[in-house]
């Protein structure tokens, strides 16, 4: 394994208080989330601080993806009223929603430098289920693996316009998937406890990022680079490890669980 050195990160001191770290880009900033009991909120960490992100009018952020402009994308939902894609450029939040979407079912989840968007949607009743797309120049394409037959999510995009994501298989299996130059090709962590590989996000130089789950259930990350996958897992981790984004340099970004152990007395 890669001598990897693991630095945390935590928007609060406060033990319930959990952070995701989500994207990364060229210049060190990072977008993530963070939260208890199922409300969450943006940030953005850059020089060392945290600055809090909240779409208007929403009960939870959650930042996905950052570009060399600083350019973040994002999922946020509104109590009892679905969820939504945006864009948020530093002083406005800009909702994205795929014209094939039923309403409040879209999620942005990938940004590169042009400025191209993915992430994915629930069809609407002339085209049902989960189909991934990308949002270049003001036109949504969609994205179906063709090896998907309940769902196709695009999580990550490159300067390249490479795409990756997962599918979801006729037997309920997930797989990673990447998308380029018009070809699918898929994405399995070669562990033999492997049960679902999910790519989440690939850098210029075609390093992709993402986890797996094994057969009892623990997440564990994965570096893809030159054909080679390499564990990815938190040493203070306890059973998850999740990594979500990749720069150029190969900085990761991602989140683990840790298990307290409550204490008691007689």
């Amino acid at each position: 394994m890669a001598p990897y050195s693991f630095i945390t990160l935590s928007y609060s001191q406060d033990p319930i208080t959990e952070t995701y770290a989500a994207g990364i880009n060229n210049n060190g900033q990072i977008a993530g989330y963070y939260g208890a009991l199922g409300s969450y909120s943006g940030f953005l960490w850059t020089g060392g601080s945290y600055r809090t992100l909240a779409h208007p009018g929403s009960n939870q952020t959650n930042p996905q993806s950052i570009n060399d402009a600083g350019l973040i994308v994002g999922i946020y939902s509104i109590q009892g009223s679905g969820f939504g894609g945006f864009l948020y450029n530093g002083f406005t939040y800009t909702d994205i929603v795929d014209p094939s979407a039923l309403p409040s079912s879209t999620a942005a989840t990938g940004i590169n430098n042009a400025g191209q968007i993915v992430g994915y949607y629930y069809g609407n009743g002339l085209d049902p289920g989960t189909h991934g797309f990308l949002y270049s120049g003001g036109t949504y394409t969609e994205l179906n693996d063709p090896l998907a037959v309940k769902g196709t999510f695009a999580e990550g995009i490159n300067a390249l316009g490479q795409i990756v994501g997962y599918y979801v298989d006729v037997n309920g299996n997930a797989h990673g998937f990447l998308f380029s130059n018009g070809q699918y090709t898929t994405l399995d962590d070669p562990s033999p406890s492997n049960r679902g590989t999910f790519a989440q996000g690939i850098n210029k130089w075609g390093d992709i990022v993402g986890y797996y789950i094994d057969s009892n259930r623990a997440y564990h990350g994965f570096l893809l680079s030159n054909g080679v996958y390499t564990n990815i897992d938190d040493p203070q981790s306890s059973g998850l490890t999740v990594a979500k984004g990749i720069n150029d340099a190969g900085l990761i970004t991602g989140y683990y669980l840790v298990v307290r152990e409550e204490l008691g007395s007689d």
